[in-house]
């Protein structure tokens, strides 16, 4: 059985989703009119995969110390002495 007494529960006069259901939840951004276009725009969100800038950016620092680490090791091998850049050194916090 299909159509609107199919989903209204086939004539009884409780709702089939009730806002207590575990299956019904809140999603984390605003919807516009409840309307199949937004369900489908709602569910395509819902279920892509963003990049975040700030990842991608500690993603690429993280690489480029590895090179560096990988290069001031292959010096060391060859009897060069490495050098650490300033940029690398943690900075120093004075306590009081």
């Amino acid at each position: 059985m299909f159509g609107p007494a199919a989903v209204a529960g086939a004539g009884s006069s409780a709702p089939p989703l009730s806002s207590s259901d575990p299956r019904v939840r809140r999603i984390p951004f605003v919807t516009q009119r409840p309307t199949f276009s937004e369900a489908k725009r709602v569910a395509r969100l819902l279920s892509a995969v963003f990049e975040i800038p700030g990842e991608v950016m500690l993603q690429r620092e993280l690489e480029e110390q590895a090179q560096e680490a990988e290069a001031a090791a292959m010096m060391e091998a060859q009897g060069e002495s490495s050098r650490v850049p300033l940029e690398s050194l943690p900075e120093l916090i004075a306590v009081p």
